[in-house]
């Protein structure tokens, strides 16, 4: 039977898996269920989630960046990081493009928007004409001008013709502050809403993509309320440094394609209002590359601040 070569680091030694968010967080969550599954695949070998929040996700890629580039370590990195994080933020210590490989796409998740009982809406028009009655005097919570929360906000604002002021949390959850109705507003990821609005602390009034979430499907999209185009989701992918080895680099990507194509990594992932969307390396560069692109346009025009 062949065997590895001697130097193969990948096939011989444990991979650490980066996650930008704190135990607990969607990232957290995702890295821990598809790690498991790696680990599985390459034979019981461990792949060991190592959490690395702070500065949107910098701190963790400034230290993938810097690994050695032998496929021991991995960053589960979202599409802020890789696609808008550039653009917002001059001061970067690293260029995501040339210094990180995509190895794979791994997760889809939809946001939805979520307002405490005491706003006193029910549905999105009803919180688009409270809106419009009171001009700058409701406020929305984000983790950030380049998160998803924000730009779902952001394109709500410009399609419905309304405007909030913006209360960025960082690497903090407002969804206390918001159940506690601190603020007004936010488009929150799901599993981190889910549990509040189950409790009926936090009201559920749109999905943020073009088709109903599975683990919310009675909350209808933007588009079905009179919005339509309106799709926007967070997404997720495998990066290693740039300068890995091709050949390591197609191993990885074949073993994570295996990992997430199992039913229980599926199952997990949808109950927590998510979709496993695997894709290739060359499919995740392809999208990188578009969304960054359109991302630019918008820091440019002014419609996403800077940092």
């Amino acid at each position: 039977m062949a065997q590895p070569a001697p130097n193969d680091a990948y096939a011989t030694q444990p991979v650490k898996l980066v996650v930008t968010g704190p135990p607990g967080s969607v990232p957290d969550f995702l890295g821990r269920t598809i790690a498991q599954s790696l680990e599985e695949v390459r034979g019981g070998t461990a792949v060991i989630v190592e959490s690395r929040p702070g500065a949107n996700g910098v701190v963790g890629a400034s230290q993938v960046v810097r690994a050695p580039a032998d496929g021991t370590t991995l960053l589960l990195a979202s599409d802020s990081l890789l696609t808008m994080l550039p653009y917002v933020n001059d001061k970067l210590p690293f260029r995501p493009m040339a210094d990180l490989k995509p190895i794979a796409q791994a997760v889809d998740a939809a946001v939805v928007l979520v307002v405490p009982p005491q706003l006193g809406v029910r549905t999105l028009k009803e919180f688009v004409a409270k809106a419009k009655a009171a001009p700058d005097g409701l406020t929305y919570a984000s983790q950030g001008p380049a998160s998803v929360h924000n730009r779902s906000m952001l394109r709500l604002q410009q399609m419905a013709g309304i405007h909030l002021l913006h209360v960025p949390y960082g690497n903090k959850s407002p969804l206390v502050d918001l159940a506690g109705n601190q603020v007004n507003a936010m488009w929150s990821g799901i599993a981190g809403a889910y549990p509040l609005i189950r409790q009926g602390k936090l009201i559920p009034l749109a999905v943020s993509t073009s088709t109903r979430a599975s683990a919310l499907p009675e909350v209808p999209t933007a588009a079905e309320q009179g919005y339509p185009g309106f799709d926007l989701k967070n997404w997720f992918g495998f990066v290693a440094p740039a300068a890995i080895p091709p050949a390591v680099a197609r191993r990885i990507e074949s073993d994570l394609l295996k990992a997430m194509d199992k039913p229980a990594v599926h199952e997990l992932i949808s109950a927590q209002g998510m979709e496993v969307r695997v894709g290739t390396a060359d499919a995740m560069a392809k999208l990188i590359r578009a969304e960054s692109k359109s991302n630019k346009a918008l820091v440019a025009s002014g419609v996403i601040p800077k940092e």
